[in-house]
């Protein structure tokens, strides 16, 4: 069981998991993407389309596409939902007055099909402005705590100094759906496993209450006041579950 656990685990942690940056213009999404890649600002342009990059954090790779977030853009971000794990919500903490185009624009997205199973992280960034909002405030703007569907998760951050970011990037790694679940693969066959070793010694009780049941009668207790009833010894033996039970009761230990 060890060895296909571990088998399992490197097949998951092999392939590369689809993430997607998603957010208004303006809100750092290409800033973060490059502060993930190389850890450090760099001078960035409105994104036209979309930026890809391979990032890796403690050997699981991330395939992350950073999509332009301009109102003429973000009708073409469902042609990168498929197959997405993660989705990073980037949100500019100074800018109140869109919050709520964010949340629009938030829950439209999972309630796309091909969003069905995947995480979003929302990382409030630019906390280094003297008037950003917290990521308590943001998080009750979004309505996050209205998500049910999904596992997410919310994290301040500065796309500047990357202040934030490595605690997002290891939140995505602990809660990959992938990795749940070949977790949860792994407690199936385990009670599996279980049920068969049960089925057994079900199964080798049943036969030595047969080979009783043929030698002769076999009392049995039974009724609430705890009194005696015999069973008639068959050529097949027939009996309910209860009627199994009771029987198995007045079996001598096994040698």
């Amino acid at each position: 069981m060890g060895l296909l656990f571990a088998k399992l685990m490197t097949v998951f942690g092999d392939r590369e998991h689809k993430v997607i940056i998603v957010g208004l213009d303006n809100a750092g999404k290409t800033t973060i993407l490059y502060q993930f890649l190389a850890k450090e600002a760099v001078h960035t342009s409105p994104t036209v389309g979309s930026n890809v990059e391979e990032i890796s954090v403690r050997k699981t790779r991330f395939l992350v596409w950073d999509i332009g977030g301009q109102e003429s853009l973000r009708t073409s971000w469902n042609s990168y939902y498929c197959d997405t794990e993660i989705v990073i919500l980037v949100v500019d903490s100074t800018d109140r007055e869109r919050l709520t185009l964010t949340r629009e624009e938030l829950h439209r997205m999972l309630a796309h099909e091909d969003l069905q199973n995947a995480a979003v992280l929302v990382l409030a960034n630019k906390q280094d402005m003297k008037d950003s909002m917290t990521a308590a405030e943001i998080s009750q703007c979004l309505t996050l705590s209205s998500i049910t569907g999904h596992s997410w998760h919310i994290q301040a951050c500065c796309a500047l100094t990357g202040e934030g970011l490595p605690a997002g990037l290891d939140w995505m790694r602990r809660g990959l759906p992938g990795l749940l679940s070949t977790a949860s693969i792994a407690q199936k066959m385990a009670l599996r496993s279980q049920i068969h070793e049960q089925d057994q010694l079900r199964q080798g009780h049943f036969s030595r209450f047969q080979a009783l049941s043929r030698a002769g009668p076999l009392r049995t207790p039974s009724g609430p006041q705890g009194t005696l009833s015999s069973v008639a010894p068959r050529n097949s033996v027939s009996l309910s579950h209860s009627q199994f039970r009771s029987a198995l009761r007045a079996l001598p230990a096994a040698p």
